[in-house]
């Protein structure tokens, strides 16, 4: 094991090296390493946003994490859990000097029960792949961030991740039954229950759940699984003006009708794919998009499902309608959604992505509001989402993280964030709070809420040690 470099305080260097020396015992050599190169990659995520490990840890086992935990929490060494590091706001970023502690190793599917509908699943399982595992038993994972094919669960569940079919089916905590943690003391315990019901005591598995890391380490979590549905049916609904679009996603909203997923494109999302790919489903004259899919027990049920929103979708002057039910048909159809992404990387390296979520009925308003905020701002936000469950991602791309743009688009966002939580929305739908958010938490939350929720991380983590400088202001 190489030895961690020594940058910090000499107080600081002795817990260190007594938390290095107890750790060579617990550890097998090959799950740790102080060299440059791996506390440069663990040192940032998603966001872009970086920080400074010291060492980073990647059990083979459970018992190493739990040896990990323990000792980081006996030596107030910090300890930043990580998965994919795919997280967009810095939850997984060292803001101090301290332990990543890697979680990708642990990524068996303990057990698929038929019997009971339920998954067991270690942290660093990738989401997709369960959801892959599962459909071979006829089963289904529903939660579907956007970053599905490599995302971990344990990830997912700290931030309570979202994604495509959360209009329908709920976000990651309405499919969590049961939790195994460490606490920094070492301790192990075992919250929630396998049965579907369970009232008793507080919910501390549910807690968890977005946390961030801040109050326990996931070792183990028990997440339900539904019948596959066996028909899908997609429609892409190509439009002239946003507006017209969003209006038409309130109608659907309005109506007793339960799309699976309802995708939506603004102009500058939809000129960023035409550059990024040539795709001709994609029409030239279409400046907005609302892609909407629907799945039932029956190919007859989900044509009658998708001709009801077709219909709505009829009476704001689309541009064209188009449908599919074959699964290559469907996909080309998503191309459109899963390229805006990548694409807006055309426009610059570096990326603000906020996530916000305001009730469903007011998707349009807050899009009208926005413009409002950004008029006179030289290069509009690509703004796409999930509206059918009221999530809108509003991008701003730039040259690096010096572009002198950068000042006067954070005082946008935060406009931006007033703007969703006056309209009883979040300035978090799914991406969590983390680093870039912290300074902001008080527009949303009272203080008596930041009060309970600091008492709450005292109760479970006293020192500090997990996660340190995430959600709460500096």
């Amino acid at each position: 094991m190489e030895q961690p470099a020594n940058h910090a305080s000499a107080e600081f260097a002795e817990r260190m090296r007594a938390f290095y020396d107890e750790l060579k015992a617990a550890v097998s050599p090959e799950s740790v390493s102080a060299t440059a190169a791996d506390r440069l990659v663990y040192s940032f995520d998603g966001s872009k946003q970086q920080g400074q490990a010291e060492v980073v840890v990647t059990p083979v086992s459970q018992d190493e994490a739990i040896s990990t935990v323990g000792l980081a929490g006996k030596h107030r060494i910090p300890l930043y859990p990580r998965g994919a590091g795919s997280g967009l706001t810095g939850g997984a970023v060292p803001t101090e000097r301290g332990i990543v502690l890697n979680l990708t190793r642990l990524n068996r599917i303990v057990e698929i029960d038929t019997g009971n509908l339920t998954a067991t699943v270690e942290p660093g399982v990738i989401c997709g792949d369960l959801d892959r595992k599962a459909a071979k038993h006829g089963l289904f994972y529903p939660p579907s961030p956007g970053s599905a094919d490599y995302s971990t669960l344990g990830g997912n569940i700290m931030e309570n991740a979202g994604g495509m079919r959360a209009y329908k089916y709920g976000v990651t905590r309405d499919y969590v039954l049961a939790q195994k943690c460490v606490l920094p003391t070492g301790e192990v315990f075992t919250t929630g229950s396998h049965a579907v019901k369970n009232v008793t005591g507080y919910d501390i598995a549910r807690l968890l759940v977005g946390s961030e890391g801040t109050l326990a380490v996931m070792l183990e979590a028990t997440l339900r699984l539904i019948p596959q549905p066996p028909a899908i049916g997609t429609v892409l609904a190509l439009f002239g003006a946003d507006e017209d679009a969003l209006a038409a996603a309130q109608d659907i909203v309005s109506q007793p009708l339960m799309p699976r997923a309802m995708e939506f494109m603004n102009d500058a999302a939809l000129a960023c794919v035409r550059n990024y790919r040539d795709l001709p489903q994609l029409k030239p004259e279409a400046n907005a998009a609302l892609l909407v899919e629907a799945d039932g027990p029956s190919l007859d049920d989900v044509r009658e499902q998708l001709a009801k929103m077709m219909d709505v979708c009829r009476a704001h002057s689309p541009l064209s309608v188009e449908t599919a039910f074959d699964e290559a048909e469907r996909a080309a159809l998503w191309d459109v959604r899963d390229s805006v992404s990548p694409a807006a990387y055309q426009l610059g390296d570096y990326k603000i992505s906020e996530d916000i979520s305001v009730p469903r009925s007011k998707c349009l308003e807050f899009v009208r509001g926005l413009k409002e905020i950004v008029k006179g701002y030289p290069d509009p936000p690509v703004v796409y989402g999930h509206n059918g469950d009221g999530t809108l991602h509003v991008t701003f791309m730039f040259d690096g993280q010096d572009d002198p743009r950068i000042p006067a688009v954070e005082k946008l966002v935060e406009e931006m964030f007033r703007l969703a939580v006056s309209l009883k929305g979040s300035l978090s739908a799914e991406h969590g709070i983390g680093l870039t958010k912290r300074k902001y938490l008080g527009i949303e939350l009272s203080p008596v809420e930041i009060r309970l929720m600091k008492a709450l991380k005292r109760a479970f983590d006293p020192d500090g040690v997990l996660n340190p400088g995430k959600i709460f202001p500096a």
